[in-house]
């Protein structure tokens, strides 16, 4: 299956939905609904780290695990620096798909 062909912003970043991809083809910035119902992007570093996704050792592991639980993560325009709002993570394990429930939603 072809990578998704991301449009991308002045500051070179893709964006777009991850509806159906896994965490290696995501974009940049994923489109997603804030707390507040406005729709705009999370950053794919912001929700790895948020999740736990990025995980690459048992000490990294032991470090999230020592915070892990609901956060709370910036909700952005597509320029990826203005914050419009924020988005909640609440991660229920660790794995390469990212496996996370949210009190809003990833847009599909």
């Amino acid at each position: 299956m072809p990578l998704p062909n991301f449009p991308v912003n002045a500051a070179g970043e893709t964006y777009g939905s991850a509806a159906g991809l896994p965490l290696a083809e995501l974009p940049d910035l994923i489109e997603a609904y804030g707390t507040n119902g406005q729709v705009g992007y999370i950053l794919k570093t912001d929700f790895e780290r948020a999740t736990g996704s990025n995980i690459g050792n048992p000490q990294q592991a032991v470090a999230w695990g020592q915070t892990s639980g609901v956060q709370t993560i910036p909700l952005y325009a597509v320029d990826g620096k203005t914050v419009i709002g924020s988005f909640t993570v609440v991660p229920t394990s660790v794995s390469s798909s990212a496996s996370a429930t949210t009190s809003t939603s990833v847009v599909a």
